[in-house]
């Protein structure tokens, strides 16, 4: 079985430092605001709001030691 692409996905901007790892990011527009749609490695969706995000640092990586996909 092919093993999943991984990313270390680090969020910087105003009051965020978060680094998290994940199978995807999409940009989604609403009417509204925009979101940064994650799927997490266990298939969890979460919708950020781009509200002072200022970059999105996303790198091919793979699982630190003792974490499952």
């Amino acid at each position: 079985m092919a093993k999943a692409k991984i990313y270390k996905m680090q969020v910087l901007g105003t009051g965020v430092n978060e680094i998290f790892y994940a199978l995807s990011h999409e940009i989604v527009a609403f009417p509204a605001s925009t979101y940064h749609k994650f799927t997490y490695t266990n298939g969890v969706v979460v919708f950020k709001n781009d509200f002072g995000v200022s970059q999105v640092i996303i790198t091919p990586a793979e699982l630190p030691e003792g974490k499952e996909l």
